[in-house]
């Protein structure tokens, strides 16, 4: 496989300022974003592969865990319900 040098091997960021290279248990070192080098130090077991580290890094939860698992406060549903309506369709110009 070849590997990518100039974005996350993982999920493909390419902002310079956010990459890093890691060390996978195999010696070979990747570049991956910060997000995603900070989840691979944290495994107990380093990563083999960039398969086996993509494994890793995915979302475990489902969608509607993840939504319920923020903190419910009075300030995020009063912003929400204000902007709510204000989504953009294709069809729309500000200006």
């Amino acid at each position: 496989m070849e590997t990518r040098t100039h974005s996350c091997v993982v999920c493909g960021l390419g902002d310079a300022r956010a990459l890093v290279k890691t060390a996978l248990a195999t010696g070979q070192r990747v570049v991956v974003c910060a997000t995603h080098a900070l989840v691979h130090d944290q495994q107990p077991i380093k990563a083999a592969t960039v398969e086996v580290l993509s494994g890793m890094c995915r979302e475990k939860r489902r969608p509607s865990e993840r939504r319920e698992s923020f903190p419910k406060d009075e300030l995020g549903a009063m912003l929400t319900a204000a902007f709510a309506g204000e989504r953009r369709t294709g069809t729309d110009r500000r200006g």
